[in-house]
């Protein structure tokens, strides 16, 4: 089932599209490193909770360490591109096809102070009714800064 902005207008959801590489293992309080490009098409629909405390049940952690993605929601694809004679596609470099150049981008950050809150709390309906790219960061607790 798609999801449906407030006024009932369809659109489309990436979540969990990575940024950065996950700050696990070696990589566990350094600074993230570029994501690594994947194959084939990548499967966005995996929605992701950063970790934080929920002081106020019974500091229980929740959610997972392995959060630097983004969450893209649009209420419309660009048309796919065709190749010209030279092979390369329409548009290339400006944005995709006719029509959908010049989108407004909205980028969310929530709050919570590391606490609390994520990015599922907004969720796009309202923006989805008018020609906007909504992007929501999500993101692990940063490392101390040493360098200071």
């Amino acid at each position: 089932m798609s999801p449906s902005s407030e006024g009932g207008r369809t659109y489309y959801s990436f979540e969990g599209v990575p940024y950065a590489r996950q700050p696990v293992g070696e990589l566990r309080f350094r600074r993230p490193l570029p994501a690594e490009p994947w194959e084939g098409t990548l499967d966005a629909t995996d929605r992701i909770l950063c970790p934080q405390t929920q002081a106020i049940l019974e500091m229980a952690v929740l959610g997972r360490e392995d959060c630097l993605v983004l969450n893209v929601y649009t209420p419309e694809l660009p048309p796919p591109e065709e190749e010209d004679e030279e092979g390369a596609g329409e548009g290339e470099g400006e944005g995709g096809g006719a029509g959908f150049q010049g989108r407004a981008v909205m980028v969310y950050i929530h709050g919570g102070g590391f606490f609390f809150g994520s990015g599922e709390e907004n969720r796009p309906n309202f923006a989805m009714d008018h020609d906007i790219v909504r992007t929501v960061l999500l993101r692990a607790v940063p490392p101390p800064r040493r360098d200071f």
